[in-house]
């Protein structure tokens, strides 16, 4: 029952976080709208960058892993992050450079949902609290970069 509790109460908190913004949910944001909404693209927001070519690697299935080295810079930001990577929302951004644009989705959505598993199954953290926002090759202005592969781990902080 208190876990009940706890889990309404937290789902409240973030309900109203993303609805002043627009958002009903994590769920409900499209790449379009991210890197068209101030809030996301704020330098505020801490970010983590895993590079595609070090921190992923092709698997024998040919889908993307995250490597031993990925899974330890991962480790080392919670480790640097501690409770408050828990208390904020997280956004997991992916990004391919291949040559091929439906090739570059689709690795960054599968980049973005790497690492938001191993977030998930490593940290416990729940699945509402962690998106995912494919966006090929290109990072937010914000970032400081103009091409990126690889994913980028965003620790939204309130505004």
């Amino acid at each position: 029952m208190a876990d009940d509790t706890e889990a309404l109460k937290h789902e409240f908190f973030f309900r109203g976080f993303f609805k002043k913004r627009g958002f009903y949910s994590l769920d409900d944001l499209t790449p379009t709208g991210y890197l068209a909404d101030p809030f996301f693209q704020t330098a505020a927001h801490s970010r983590e960058w895993l590079n595609g070519s070090e921190d992923f690697a092709a698997g024998s299935d040919g889908h993307q892993i995250l490597t031993e080295r990925g899974k330890k810079q991962i480790d080392a930001l919670a480790g640097s992050q501690g409770i408050g990577l828990l208390k904020n929302p997280i956004i997991i951004e992916g990004y391919s450079n291949d040559p091929a644009p439906v090739v570059q989705l689709l690795q960054a959505k599968e980049r973005a949902v790497l690492v938001r598993r191993y977030l998930e199954n490593r940290l416990r953290i729940e699945a509402r609290d962690i998106g995912t926002m494919p966006l090929q090759a290109t990072p937010p202005q914000s970032s400081g970069k103009t091409i990126f592969d690889g994913a980028c781990i965003v620790l939204l902080r309130k505004a």
